[in-house]
C-alpha cells in the first residue's frame, strides 16, 4: 500500500516508451497512461470509468526484455519464479 507509481508525468511516461518497447507486435496496441500523484500500485480497477487496466512494474520491460503480450515460456517463468509483473 505504500508503493507509488514513477510514472506520473507524461514526460516520464515517455521516457519510459523511449527507453524501451513495451511490445512484441505493435507499440500502438499498448495504451500506457501516467498514474496519479500518490496513486498506489494497488489500486482498484472496478471504478476506473476507462474500463479494465492493470499495473505492470517497467522492471519486465527495462531489466528482464519482456514485451507484451507474454507468451507461453514467459508466463511459465514468471509464474516458476512466483513473480507476477502486475
Amino acid at each position: 500500500m505504500r508503493e507509488v507509481s514513477l510514472y506520473t508525468t507524461s514526460s516520464k511516461l515517455e521516457d519510459l516508451r523511449d527507453s524501451c518497447f513495451l511490445s512484441k507486435t505493435d507499440e500502438s496496441l499498448i495504451n500506457a497512461c501516467v498514474c496519479c500523484e500518490g496513486e498506489t500500485v494497488c489500486n482498484d480497477e472496478s471504478d476506473d470509468p476507462h474500463g479494465p487496466f492493470c499495473f505492470i512494474y517497467d522492471t519486465c520491460f527495462i531489466r528482464l526484455g519482456m514485451r507484451l503480450p507474454f507468451d507461453l515460456f514467459e508466463k511459465e517463468f514468471l509464474a516458476e519464479l512466483n513473480v507476477s509483473p502486475a
